[in-house]
C-alpha cells in the first residue's frame, strides 16, 4: 500500500563537481541550495545581492554582470537616512549614496568575472507579481516598506517571462557558450498573495520554465524542488512554524534528491569523506593536552591535506596549523 506520491525525477544531461563554478540566485530556495553546496566545498557564489523573487528582478542582476555600468543610479531612494536602491535588497544599504554605489559596484563587479567563467548558474523564482515604479515606470525588485500608491502591482504572463529570459540567455550565451542553468521553482507559498493569487502565480511560473527549459535542454533544466515539497512531501509536518516555509527536514530531503541527480559517485564520495573529516573537526574535546587528542588532531590534517587535492580545504588546514 502506498501512502505518498514519490516523484519520478528525469535526470539532467550534466553533472555538479568541485572544480565547477557555480552561481545561485533568487528566492530564498536559491540559499537553501547554495548554503548546502558551500558547506559541501562546492565553489558558489550565493545570492550576493540578497534574494530577488521575480524573474525580471533576477535577469536585470544578470544583464547588470554581463554589462557592469552603472544604469542603476536612477533607482537611489533615501529610507530613514539609509540609501537604498530599488534593483537590490534592503541588505544592500549604506548612510551616503556614495557608500551605497560603493557596495554595489564592488558586487556587480564579482558577479561579472563569475559569469565570465562559471559553469553552472541556479535560478530560483518565487513570484509571477512585480511592481512598477509609476513614475518612471521600471520594475523594482524591492518596494522598500515604500508609499504602496507610488507603485503598480501587476502579474507577468507567460510570454514576458520567457521573452525577458530569452534575451539574457542569448546574452549570456555569447559570453559563456558552455554554462548550464538549474531552474527552479520556489516551493515557499507567498503569505502577502491570498492562496488562489499565489497559485496562479506559480503556475504562471511553472510553464515559463517548462517552455524555457523545453526549449534549451541541452542547456537548461527544470529541478522540481516546488512538486517534491507540495506533492511528495505534502504535509505540514515538513513546514516551520510559519506553515510556509520548508523546515529542516524537509529541506533535506530536497538536498537528498538534488545529490542523486546531479553528483556522480565520485563527487558524492568525496562529499562524504569531507563531511566525516568536517564531523572530527567539530569535535570538541575535554581535555586538549590529552596525548589521544593531540594524535586525533594529527590525523585530522593528514586527511585535510589528503582531500585538499580534490577540494578547498585550505581554511580548515590553516586553523588547524595553529593548534
Amino acid at each position: 500500500m502506498k501512502f505518498r506520491t514519490e516523484i519520478n525525477i528525469k535526470p539532467p544531461h550534466f553533472f555538479l563537481s568541485h572544480q565547477q563554478k557555480i552561481v545561485s540566485l533568487g528566492s530564498c530556495f536559491a540559499d537553501t541550495i547554495g548554503e548546502k553546496l558551500k558547506e559541501n566545498k562546492f565553489n558558489i557564489l550565493k545570492n550576493p545581492f540578497g534574494n530577488l523573487f521575480h524573474p525580471i528582478a533576477l535577469t536585470k542582476i544578470i544583464d547588470f554582470g554581463i554589462n557592469p555600468d552603472k544604469k542603476y543610479q536612477k533607482m537611489h531612494i533615501n529610507r530613514d537616512n539609509i540609501w537604498l536602491n530599488y534593483y537590490f535588497h534592503s541588505d544592500i544599504s549604506a548612510d551616503t549614496i556614495e557608500n551605497l554605489e560603493n557596495i554595489i559596484d564592488e558586487k556587480i563587479n564579482v558577479i561579472h568575472q563569475f559569469i565570465q567563467k562559471i559553469d553552472v548558474l541556479m535560478l530560483t523564482f518565487g513570484t509571477a507579481f512585480i511592481y512598477e515604479h509609476i513614475e518612471n515606470q521600471e520594475i523594482v525588485s524591492n518596494c522598500h516598506k515604500q508609499n504602496p500608491n507610488i507603485f503598480q502591482k501587476k502579474l507577468l504572463s507567460i510570454e514576458e517571462i520567457t521573452t525577458n529570459f530569452e534575451k539574457t540567455y542569448l546574452s549570456l550565451q555569447k559570453i559563456n557558450p558552455n554554462l548550464k542553468i538549474i531552474l527552479t521553482l520556489s516551493p515557499v507559498r507567498h503569505s502577502k498573495e491570498d492562496l488562489a493569487s499565489d497559485h496562479l502565480s506559480k503556475s504562471i511560473l511553472r510553464v515559463a520554465t517548462h517552455l524555457i527549459s523545453e526549449k534549451y535542454k541541452e542547456n537548461i533544466y527544470y529541478f522540481p524542488a516546488f512538486e517534491i515539497l507540495n506533492d511528495d512531501l505534502r504535509d505540514y509536518r515538513f513546514y516551520a512554524d510559519d506553515l510556509i516555509h520548508p523546515n529542516s527536514q524537509a529541506q533535506n530531503y530536497i538536498w537528498e534528491k538534488f545529490k542523486t541527480i546531479f553528483f556522480d559517485t565520485s563527487t558524492q564520495k568525496i562529499m562524504a569523506d569531507w563531511q566525516k573529516i568536517y564531523q572530527n573537526i567539530q569535535h570538541k574535546p575535554r581535555n586538549k593536552n590529552n596525548p589521544d587528542y593531540h594524535i586525533f588532531i594529527e590525523k585530522i590534517k593528514k586527511d585535510l591535506e589528503k582531500i585538499n587535492a580534490l577540494i578547498d580545504v585550505e581554511d580548515e588546514i590553516g586553523s588547524l596549523l595553529s593548534f
